[in-house]
Order: C-alpha cells, then structure tokens, then sequence
C-alpha cells in the first residue's frame, strides 16, 4: 500500500484517497469481504455525495498522470486482465478447450479485472453489490466474474481504458 500510496500522491496530490483499515472492515461482517468490497464501498461513498468512485489494488505502482480516466461520460471504465502477448501462454490451454479467465464467451485475451475499476454509475455498483450479494458462491472468480458479465451482457456504458492510447492494467505487464 505504501508504495501506491507515495506513487498516487505523487501525480495526484488533490485526490483524496482512502485506507479502509481493520477497525473499519470488521464492522462489515461480511463473508469474502475482501472480494465484495468494491460495490459495497463505492455505494458506501456515492452516498456521501461523490460523483466518481475509482478502485485501486494496492499492488500498484502509478506511473503517470491518470486525470484522462476520469473524463468522458460512461457508468464503468475498467482495465483487461492480460495482454497480447498472453495470447502464447494461452494458446495451449485455448487449444484444450480451457480458458483461465474466461466466462461465459467472454475472450480470455478481453477479459478484464476487477483491480482498477472507476465507477460513476450508483445504478452500476448497486448492481454489481447486489449479484455479490446473490450469486457470487457459483463462480470461481466471483465479484471479478461477475463484473465481467454485467460488463459485456448488461446494459451499461463501458469503457474500455486499454483499448485505447494508453495501458492502465495487466495488459501492459510483459512490455515494460
């Protein structure tokens, strides 16, 4: 966390983020609340008032300014999972029939992850907390595959921050 943390603050000292430490997370009394955590805060913080909710994995290092993320008009922005060059480690597992990261049709190579997601759509995350809520046991990546399939089946404005000029997540992991 201390590394992300320095590595925000250095491109966005005025943004204000938050560590929800243990004393916090326990009153949730949640069962994998690690995983459900993201829809349940952000609504948490769409309540208080923000228009723009965006979540970070701790195990990342920014190396840039990220301001262009926040623009434009969508209800989720999210980041993919792997990379082109993964398409060579798959392709033995693809030629078995057995995908990884994969649900429901969704391309293993377009599937994406639930450790940078930016949110401005309350209906979005309600959403995203109630299928957690609901059908989060069935799946073996849960709150990330059920985010892939409100991305590519529901009825939400996405976008898709690596399909375009710059790389935010996974997708950049073997080119740097």
């Amino acid at each position: 966390y201390k590394k992300f943390s320095n590595s925000w603050r250095k491109f966005h000292p005025n943004i204000e983020m938050r560590l929800y430490d243990e004393e916090k997370i326990k009153k949730y009394k949640q069962e994998h609340w690690f995983y459900k955590a993201t829809p349940i805060i952000a609504n948490e913080l769409f309540a208080e008032g923000y228009d723009v909710v965006a979540k970070f994995d701790c195990d990342q290092i920014v190396t840039g300014n990220l301001d262009h993320i926040f623009e434009g008009e969508y209800d989720v922005a999210v980041v993919q999972n792997s990379n082109p060059r993964d398409i060579e480690y798959c392709r033995p597992y693809i030629e078995k029939g057995i995908h990884r990261l994969s649900i429901y049709n969704i391309p293993e190579l377009l599937y994406v992850n639930a450790g940078m997601v930016v949110m401005k759509s309350r209906e979005f995350t309600k959403h995203w907390e109630l299928l957690c809520e609901t059908h989060f046991k069935p799946y073996k990546f849960g709150e990330q595959d059920l985010l892939n399939i409100m991305v590519f089946y529901g009825n939400y404005n996405v976008r898709f921050l690596d399909m375009e000029d710059r790389w935010h997540g996974l997708v950049c992991k073997w080119y740097w």
